[in-house]
């Protein structure tokens, strides 16, 4: 098939060259008076055509007539015999097409041909393989309904992509109902929270002596009802993708983040610098915002920097602190869910739920050693 490929490729001049060059050289051959080589090779001269002139001896008992040279013909000429043959090429160009490098010429072209019949048979192959292959990096992504086209009486792929939407539809249901528990327990276990909230506070009301251990009781709760809240608040943004985008000034939410912060570490020095307005939610981007400085005021030793601004129609803002800077261990884990050093204070949810926001964005996240010695983080959105 490939040799048949490679053989009707043939430029339209070859055809020409067989269908009307030849036959018209051996008419005006025929038509002439004196049949002599001086005027074949004039009129194969003016013709264009490379022919040659090869004289033909007697032929002995038990000798086989002389044969043309690879690639080329004698042309059957009318009359008597005149002691000479007009010998020309099959093809046009046969004297250096088919010399030493005729087998290595007719290797190509196998190889081309072949080339093309992988190309044009494997095309559709390969654009179901890209297809397969989009949808399971949106399946990685967290795009659990994703699915590819399979029939049910298909062929390989067809197969493979049953059973990748099998897969997909397990995973979907799998993570579905993992939400929905974290979501119920969280909501189960804010009640009896409260309740030992507020045993704690009759039995200060009671007038008993103030206790250490009451007062370590207090912060382990407000260190639960965190946690809780975060958990909440990372489980509800995982179950949507909608969002209220308005233009909404970052340093005038960085500002009511610092304020909220600082009176708990009134030994920091924040700065906030730069201005950028971007197209965000602004409950979400205050929440993502809040949790950045929370973390860079909890683990700072005594700076916090809060700078911001636009480049390329991109809104940036970023945090940095003079503090210890990320856990190496974790540099690659960092952003995702429950993700922290074996030093962290915090619940491993922060950073994931401003990784998430800027996801909802359509925006990314970038983590690092600020200017001051410490971490840095980087949220990258687009700017109104």
């Amino acid at each position: 098939m490939s040799a048949l490929l490679a053989l009707s490729l043939g430029p339209a001049r070859v055809r020409q060259y067989a269908d009307r060059t030849i036959p018209e050289f051996r008419t005006r051959l025929s038509a002439l008076d004196d049949y002599n080589p001086d005027q074949v090779m004039q009129i194969a001269d003016s013709m264009g055509v490379e022919a040659g002139i090869v004289r033909m001896g007697p032929q002995g008992p038990g000798q086989l007539p002389q044969a043309p040279r690879p690639g080329h013909m004698f042309l059957d000429m009318p009359g008597d015999d005149p002691g000479f043959a007009v010998e020309v090429p099959l093809v046009p160009g046969g004297d250096r097409l088919f010399g030493r490098n005729a087998p290595l010429i007719f290797l190509a072209m196998l190889l081309l041909a072949e080339a093309a019949v992988l190309l044009f048979s494997l095309a559709p192959l390969r654009k179901r393989l890209l297809s397969l292959e989009t949808a399971a990096e949106k399946l990685g992504d967290g795009e659990f309904e994703v699915r590819v086209p399979a029939e049910e009486d298909g062929d390989f792929l067809d197969s493979l992509g049953a059973t990748f939407n099998s897969m997909a539809a397990r995973i979907s249901v799998l993570v579905q109902s993992h939400r929905e528990l974290l979501g119920s327990v969280a909501h189960e276990i804010r009640t009896p929270l409260a309740r030992m909230r507020f045993a704690l506070e009759l039995l200060r009301e009671s007038g008993a002596r103030p206790d250490s251990r009451i007062e370590g009781m207090e912060k382990d709760l407000d260190a639960l009802e965190m946690l809780l809240s975060e958990l909440l608040t990372f489980n509800r943004l995982s179950r949507t993708d909608s969002t209220h985008a308005e233009p909404v000034d970052l340093a005038s939410i960085a500002a009511d983040a610092v304020a909220g912060e600082s009176w708990e570490r009134q030994d920091l020095e924040i700065c906030v610098s730069g201005s950028a307005v971007a197209s965000v939610d602004l409950k979400l981007m205050t929440r993502a915002v809040a949790n950045l400085v929370r973390n860079a005021c909890r683990y700072a030793r005594s700076r916090v920097d809060i700078t911001m601004g636009v480049e390329d129609c991109r809104a940036w803002l970023e945090v940095g602190d003079d503090g210890p800077g990320f856990d190496g261990a974790i540099l690659e884990r960092i952003g995702r869910p429950f993700a922290k050093g074996p030093d962290s204070h915090g619940s491993g949810l922060g950073l994931a739920t401003v990784q998430r926001v800027a996801a909802m964005h359509c925006g990314m996240v970038s983590y690092g050693r600020s200017n001051l010695g410490g971490a840095s983080v980087r949220i990258e959105i687009p700017a109104a």
